[in-house]
């Protein structure tokens, strides 16, 4: 298993994955805590709701006003003929595009609304933890 699979998945806002900066060697820079500091990614955490279903793809929006494509969908076992327009999925991926992510895994949260309401605080949280906002002590 190569080592950049190895690495954690980061829970991201689309609009923030849009904004990516390549580091060329295949992962990315994405800016977090209002712009304050940067986290190099490979896989991402995103979740959203599907705009439209095409082939292979889906297009995925969230809150935020960011958008992106999630290919290589029909790898996932929720994507035998299960993918509609409103629903609402978690997507875990490689992030190959500032717009594109490469499916690795996906979950239909649809019918989880506290999933949905608590996804901007589990990314206000952990950006704030990766950022040193929030200290852990033994």
């Amino acid at each position: 298993v190569p080592a950049k699979f190895l690495k954690p998945f980061y829970k991201f806002r689309l609009s923030q994955l849009n904004k990516a900066v390549s580091s060329g060697d295949g992962e990315w820079e994405v800016s977090i805590c209002d712009g304050s500091d940067d986290v190099r990614v490979h896989m991402v955490w995103v979740q959203g709701e599907v705009t439209s279903v095409s082939g292979d793809s889906l297009v995925l929006r969230d809150t935020s006003g960011g958008q992106v494509t999630i290919d290589s969908v029909s790898s996932t076992p929720l994507a035998c003929g299960q993918l509609t327009p409103g629903q609402y999925l978690q997507v875990i991926g490689q992030l190959v595009a500032r717009d594109r992510i490469k499916c690795s895994k996906i979950t239909d949260l649809t019918q989880n609304k506290h999933c949905q309401q608590l996804w901007d605080l589990e990314v206000n949280e952990l950006h704030n933890l990766l950022a040193g906002k929030i200290v852990i002590s033994n």
